[in-house]
């Protein structure tokens, strides 16, 4: 990357779920955390619908993973920071899972991409579609 490009990363960014037509509720969860001009983390995470506890797992997946990432070491670099994030999300979806019997089955999907310094970095995680419409804006 020329240092001209470098320097003039910014960033724009919003969020958007909709129900849509089937569904009495969404249990779809967004969330965004940029880090000056040059570093930002996208995440959405799809609650699992046939189970109780669907929103709250796509809303823990996201809080987690945002604040886990924000507070982790710089030096890591940004796929593991992602990667430990989403692990940490995974972890306090299921012990609230264990201890709450009627969330025993709760689930969701998550997909996050991480631009930093203009290189687009996909999480590895499940689902795709956020990850598609990323590759197809940054032509990748």
């Amino acid at each position: 990357m020329t240092p001209e490009r470098e320097s003039s990363l910014a960033f724009d960014l919003a969020t958007l779920s909709d129900v849509g037509s089937e569904r009495a509720n969404n249990e779809d969860c967004c969330g965004t955390w940029v880090d000056g001009a040059k570093s930002a983390l996208l995440a959405v995470a799809d609650g699992v619908g046939e189970y109780e506890g669907g929103e709250l797992a796509s809303q823990t997946a996201i809080e987690v993973t945002l604040k886990a990432y924000s507070e982790s070491p710089a030096s890591w670099g940004a796929l593991k920071r992602l990667h430990r994030a989403v692990q940490q999300a995974n972890i306090e979806i299921y012990d609230r899972a264990i201890v709450v019997p009627e969330l025993r089955r709760m689930a969701t999907t998550i997909t996050a991409v991480v631009i930093d310094a203009g290189e687009l970095m996909p999480s590895r995680e499940t689902g795709t579609g956020l990850r598609r419409r990323v590759r197809k804006l940054f032509g990748r």
